[in-house]
């Protein structure tokens, strides 16, 4: 059986990255030509034409009822928000959907962390179902992630350096807001996840005709998902049905877009459990 131990794992990725690294500042061998090539010719000049307007994001954004946050949450919000738009421009949307992905799954990774530490120490013991469905939502955005990638999201060094490193920032940001108070490390999630809305929102809208010409990828359509997503619905008692057809792109997208959309308005929910229960 192969070593997972800390040092052959971080040597074996370092290797790895490097090469890719190299490969990336090497103008004759672009990573994302390959992972192109890979794709049928008629569905790679369909990913090509696919585009993001960051403005329209943006004003979808103003458009919307606002979430309530703190300036200290606020401008890290921001920031976030606008080196989005300065890393990934409109030809990028697969990309920026990888990354954004990549650091979605940090809040419930850094959630049950922290649960689990405050019962380890006899603070707060009674966190077992908020952390079951901490675990669904963050295995839900996991697919989300699988099937990013299967369209080639994670190709280039760059997005995958960035997106990595991106996440390991704000896992620990919101241990230290949570440390501080749970309510700011749930509203600072809660502010990315409307940002997730927006910006699956636009894509949708922006290249309807186009994804209703792809197919969905394998994993997509996998009975993992199909399953998880009964088990999220199952676990916080909602029995609405989630929209989207599982033949083509175009229903993963509308469907990424509502669970954002749950996830955004359970935070809320959350914070309240804690203080509750």
């Amino acid at each position: 059986m192969k070593s997972l131990s800390a040092s052959n794992s971080s040597t074996e990725n370092f290797a790895r990255e490097l090469r890719e690294m190299m490969a990336y500042f090497d103008a004759n061998t672009p990573e994302t030509e390959k992972a192109r090539d890979a794709m049928p010719a008629e569905l790679r000049a369909k990913m090509d034409a696919l585009r993001l307007d960051a403005d329209a994001i943006w004003a979808r954004e103003r458009a919307r009822p606002e979430i309530s946050a703190p300036w200290i949450l606020k401008v890290p919000y921001v920031a976030l928000c606008v080196m989005l738009d300065k890393l990934f421009d409109e030809t990028q949307p697969v990309q920026r959907f990888w990354f954004l992905e990549t650091v979605a799954r940090m809040p419930y990774f850094s959630y049950t962390s922290m649960l689990t530490f405050y019962e380890i120490l006899g603070w707060w013991r009674r966190s077992s179902e908020l952390r079951k469905v901490h675990f669904a939502e963050e295995w839900n955005e996991y697919h989300h992630l699988l099937v990013m990638e299967s369209l080639g999201g994670d190709a280039c060094w760059r997005d995958r350096f960035l997106g990595q490193h991106a996440a390991i920032v704000y896992y620990f940001v919101l241990v230290a807001l949570w440390l501080i108070s749970p309510a700011l490390a749930y509203n600072f999630s809660e502010l990315i996840e409307g940002h997730a809305v927006d910006t699956y929102g636009q894509f949708v809208d922006q290249n309807a005709e186009l994804l209703k010409s792809m197919p969905a990828p394998r994993i997509a359509i996998s009975l993992d998902i199909v399953f998880l997503l009964q088990l999220i619905r199952w676990l916080l008692r909602d029995g609405l049905p989630l929209p989207g057809d599982f033949d083509v792109l175009i229903g993963f997208m509308q469907r990424f877009k509502h669970q954002f959309h749950r996830h955004a308005n359970l935070k809320v929910a959350h914070v309240q459990a804690l203080y509750d229960l």
